[in-house]
């Protein structure tokens, strides 16, 4: 009886030694619940809505865009200044550009921009040419 005891003692050891071990491995590809999330990409940003109003010898554009991962006042500026250095590469000839920036799509229909606006031009006057643009870009961005 001792001999048949001593093997179930370490049939008894090898199940738990195993159990333990299928356990550690299929938690060890488990991610810890606590562990935040990764920010959004800086400069994450969707064209919504583009508009060319070009003047004579002023190529000029109005754009809406949606920012959906907006945190803060400087992740706004930051894509407000990403989608101009965008808009100047796609578009070389431009001159003068505003952009509104929204938190979604269902805002874009409203009378005013929800997170910030850019103004631009390559010349140093508003959007119009009568005014001097100061600074160049102006932008004002509505959430701390």
């Amino acid at each position: 009886m001792t001999e048949g005891y001593e093997m179930k003692k370490r049939l008894v050891a090898m199940c738990v030694l195993m159990c333990g071990c299928v356990l550690i491995a299929s938690c060890a590809g488990k991610k810890d619940k606590s562990e935040k999330a990764p920010a959004p990409k800086a400069g994450t940003y969707i064209v919504m809505e583009k508009v060319l109003a070009d003047m004579p010898d002023r190529p000029r554009t109005t754009m809406k865009i949606v920012i959906p991962d907006a945190a803060d006042k400087q992740a706004v500026t930051d894509t407000l200044t990403k989608a101009i250095g965008d808009a100047q590469k796609n578009d070389p000839a431009l001159k003068a550009a505003i952009i509104w920036a929204y938190k979604s799509r269902e805002e874009l229909n409203g009378s005013n921009y929800t997170l910030g606006k850019l103004e631009w031009s390559a010349d140093g006057n508003d959007y119009n040419g009568t005014a001097k643009l100061d600074p160049n870009p102006k932008i004002d961005v509505l959430i701390q």
